[in-house]
This record gives C-alpha cells, sequence and structure tokens, in this order.
C-alpha cells in the first residue's frame, strides 16, 4: 500500500494481543525469526504505553507509532524510553531500538487501529498470574502490583476484539509462531501488488538464473517467481530459500545479485504446514 501523504510504502502490521503474560513478547520475537530478518520486525509496542492511574484502563499512543510506522523500509528508529516500574515515560526516544520492514509484528494487549492482521493469544489466568511473577523474580521489578489494571485494561479489550488467528498461549512457542508466519504468507501472496516492493518490478528476471548474494556468494537458480517472494532451488539442500522482494537486487550479466548476504535470509519448508488443524478466517 502507498501512503498518499509520504508516497512511501507502508508495512503489513501484525497485531500480536491478548492478555499479559499470555506470551505474546516471545510469539512476536519467534515469529520475526521465522519470517527472517529481511522481512519482519517486532515492535516492542508497550513501550508506547500511556501512563495510567491504579485500577484504571491502559491506553497505547498510537498515533507516535504510526509515525514511526511510516519511516521507509530499512529505517532504524526506537521506541519511547518507558520506566515500568514508575509506570510514566522518560523520553520520547531512545528506548528500544527496532527497524523498519516490510511485516511489522506489534505486542500489546490491544491491536494497533492500523492493523492488517489480529492474532489473540490467550491462556488462563492462574498461568498468566505464575509467569508475570517469575518475571518479576528476574527482572527485580514489581509490575504484579499492577495486576488489577492490567487484568481491567483487557476485561475492556476482549469483548470487542475480532482476531483473524487464534492461538493457545499454553502452546509451545515456535509451533505458535510456525502458525502465525504461515498465515502472514498466505496472505501476502494474494494482497494487491502495490501494497509490496514487487519482485515482478524486475522483469529481467527469469526461472533457472543464478544466484548469487552481496558478496558474490552462490545461492542456487530461481525455481519460482512472486509479487513478494522468489524461491531459489539449492544444490544438494532439501528446503528452497525464499528471498523476500526487498533482498532482490538488479540482474547483472545474467546473474541476480541479492542486496543482502546468507545471513540475512531464511530458508523455507516448500511442503504443507503442519498446521492444517487451525482454523485461519476470522471468526
Amino acid at each position: 500500500m502507498i501512503d498518499g501523504n509520504q508516497g512511501q510504502r507502508k508495512p503489513v502490521i501484525v497485531s500480536i494481543c491478548g492478555p499479559s503474560n499470555a506470551g505474546k513478547s516471545q510469539v512476536a520475537k519467534a515469529t520475526a525469526r521465522a519470517l527472517g530478518d529481511a522481512v519482519a520486525t517486532r515492535v516492542p509496542t508497550d513501550y508506547f504505553l500511556l501512563p495510567g492511574g491504579d485500577g484504571h484502563r491502559l491506553g497505547w499512543d498510537w498515533d507516535v507509532l504510526r509515525d514511526r510506522l511510516r519511516l521507509p523500509f530499512g529505517a532504524r528508529t526506537t521506541t519511547p524510553d518507558f520506566d515500568f516500574d514508575e509506570f510514566r515515560r522518560r523520553g520520547e526516544t531512545g528506548g528500544l531500538p527496532f527497524t523498519i520492514r516490510p511485516v511489522m509484528l506489534c505486542d500489546a494487549m490491544e491491536p494497533s487501529p492500523a492493523s492488517d492482521v489480529i492474532v489473540l493469544i490467550d491462556v488462563s489466568a492462574d498461568i498468566r498470574r505464575e509467569r508475570l511473577e517469575a518475571r518479576d523474580r528476574r527482572w527485580g521489578t514489581t509490575v504484579a502490583d499492577r495486576w488489577e489494571e492490567l487484568d481491567t485494561t483487557w476485561s475492556g479489550i476482549a469483548p470487542v476484539l475480532r482476531p483473524d488467528l487464534r492461538l493457545d498461549g499454553a502452546l509451545p512457542i515456535d509451533v505458535s509462531a510456525s502458525a502465525i508466519a504461515t498465515y502472514i504468507r498466505r496472505m501476502m501472496r494474494h494482497m494487491p501488488g502495490e501494497r509490496r516492493n514487487a519482485v515482478t518490478d524486475t522483469p529481467d528476471i527469469t526461472i533457472g538464473m543464478k544466484v548469487v548474494t552481496l558478496d558474490g556468494e552462490a545461492l542456487g537458480i530461481v525455481r519460482e517467481i512472486q509479487d513478494y517472494y522468489i524461491l531459489i532451488d539449492q544444490p544438494d539442500v532439501h528446503d528452497d530459500l525464499e528471498v523476500p522482494s526487498d533482498a532482490v537486487g538488479a540482474v547483472e550479466n545474467g546473474v541476480l545479485r541479492l542486496t543482502v548476504n546468507r545471513s540475512a535470509l531464511s530458508a523455507v519448508d516448500d511442503e504443507e504446514s503442519a498446521h492444517r488443524d487451525i482454523e485461519w478466517p476470522r471468526q
């Protein structure tokens, strides 16, 4: 999608939401790894919190997050600097760093108003409380003292939430991350071309073309061309290598040179997803 105000391509925004300590942050980090650094970034969205009084519903500064996500792909930025013990914002910047990528994974109780995909992760209150107290012990924090405030916030969000994907917070993190990554890939393969930096904008790329990394390492040959990615057939390797459009460079002397090295890419299994029992459509 093109941002009419700035002429920039906008990322796909995926909100991974649910009650406090359902496992949102860990799943968001694992999903970013599953999609690959060139494709996705996790945004630690609780750093965009707006402080509230005890017992009051929390809120998030969606306007500030929106402005950060309007930066061009590849731009480095930070969250606000937030003190979770005193529950106040210490600065508009200087928090945790992140990079703008085609897919931005936002983890917070409430989904971003600009969400393209909403994922709900939920688990019992007993498990969540146990996780929160354990985290406080590890980090030396006192977030558990705000349990009522956190619970009040979630009770106001849950009744109006309409997730595209629901996951049990008791599932292994890698299982949940794989399910979300599969859903995102399927969705993006059917999105209008203007939403992506389309591979097909480079018409010289052809099936069977040799592919090398930025530093010249041979990866294999192009096996499949789609708007948002290409698949590379790697000699003697079972998995195809999925290369996102932002990593696709120019054709030089009949060879496609990528804009990244191998470490920035991730292998994907070309077989049917192992998560056939998960219901994808919005409920």
